[in-house]
């Protein structure tokens, strides 16, 4: 028995993928094994969302200072600064691309729509407090959430892509690449958001500042992410084992290539071999092609007649008189051969005409 995450979204216990010289689990097992597994997984998703609204800004790091106090000779081109809520906000993606890895795209998608809500929630929360206490956290928060949603959709999507394409190979390279093309689609939407929601849902930030945040914040997580890729590579390889999920071992992806050869599957085209054109059809078109892909028909007349029963004879007894297969009755040998009829000969003498000539020797 194969499985793999794309067959079953929902992973089904009773179903699990078989490996060489280990035993195949108890459903209830295996399915405790998986839920604890997606647990883990979506808490570490959350605790890095939800420190990204809940933290926000409240403290910010300047990157470019503190990389002027360790390297005194290094001139950065722009300012770097960093958010303290940004720091778990890589964890978000490893979680999200392993939970597509091991059980398909379907919990990953459920895993974001909930996240989805839980923004909401949090950002409906932070506005109750600015009208209580007259804050400003609604805004910034919204920002981060913006940034959150779109970046981990678009994880999620082109590492659902990449991973159909891979089967199960090259995780780190699909994590990374996947992972850094969504930081930087989602801190691009930060950006924006803060730069033309000023004075509507922000109060207004300076464009250098948000520059300086964007680019601190998405240079920050896309180092983290990279970092933590390399531990979440073999963190994966083993549950892919442990929850018996992953490719075959026992070589059932070649089923697939002989259904590409099986004439009599849906969808599969018929072998038809090419016929000759005929000859008076080439005298008046010299430029057509030699060859057509039309099926060739079959003579009709006497060398379409049914053929004879096959006969048993006895090679030991010479004096046997053989017997039909079908009806059994005794019939006398038969000596000669018959000759062919006028259809025959018309037959191969026009397959004679219609070959091409054959190459001169030198």
């Amino acid at each position: 028995m194969s499985f793999n995450s794309t067959d079953d979204r929902w992973l089904l216990p009773r179903h699990q993928t078989e490996y060489p010289a280990r035993a195949l689990l108890p459903e209830a097992k295996l399915h405790g094994r998986r839920e604890a597994t997606f647990l883990v997984l979506a808490a570490l998703y959350f605790i890095a969302t939800t420190a990204l609204l809940v933290l926000g800004m409240s403290r910010v790091i300047d990157v470019s200072a503190l990389l002027t106090r360790v390297m005194p000779g290094l001139e950065l081109p722009s300012a770097l600064l960093l958010p303290l809520g940004v720091m778990p906000f890589a964890l978000s993606f490893i979680a999200s691309a392993l939970v597509c890895e091991l059980f398909g795209r379907r919990r990953a998608s459920a895993l974001n729509w909930m996240g989805l809500l839980a923004s909401a929630g949090l950002i409906g929360l932070m506005r109750l407090a600015d009208l209580i206490d007259g804050g400003d956290a609604f805004g910034i928060a919204l920002a981060f959430a913006a940034c959150c949603i779109v970046a981990h959709a678009c994880n999620l999507v082109v590492f659902d892509a990449f991973r159909k394409r891979a089967y199960g190979r090259q995780l780190f390279t699909r994590m990374g690449a996947s992972a850094l093309l969504a930081n930087a689609i989602g801190w691009s939407v930060f950006a924006l958001v803060l730069r033309f929601g000023a004075g509507y849902i922000v109060e207004p930030i300076a464009w250098d500042t948000i520059l300086a945040l964007s680019i601190g914040a998405a240079t920050f997580t896309a180092v983290a992410m990279l970092v933590l890729a390399i531990p979440a590579v073999l963190i994966a390889r083993g549950l892919t084992i442990a929850l018996r999920v992953g490719q075959d071992w026992y070589g059932d992806d070649d089923d697939d290539y002989d259904d590409a050869y099986d004439h009599e599957s849906d969808g599969a085209p018929a072998y038809s071999a090419p016929a000759y054109r005929e000859p008076a059809y080439a005298e008046h078109n010299p430029s057509a092609p030699r060859w057509t892909h039309t099926p060739p028909t079959l003579a009709v007349g006497s060398v379409a007649r049914r053929l004879p029963q096959a006969q048993i004879v006895d090679d030991d007894d010479d004096d046997a008189v053989p017997q039909h297969v079908a009806d059994g009755k005794r019939r006398a040998r038969s000596i000669s051969v018959p000759p062919y009829t006028s259809a025959e000969m018309r037959f191969f003498s026009e397959g004679d005409e219609s070959l091409p000539p054959l190459p001169a020797r030198d």
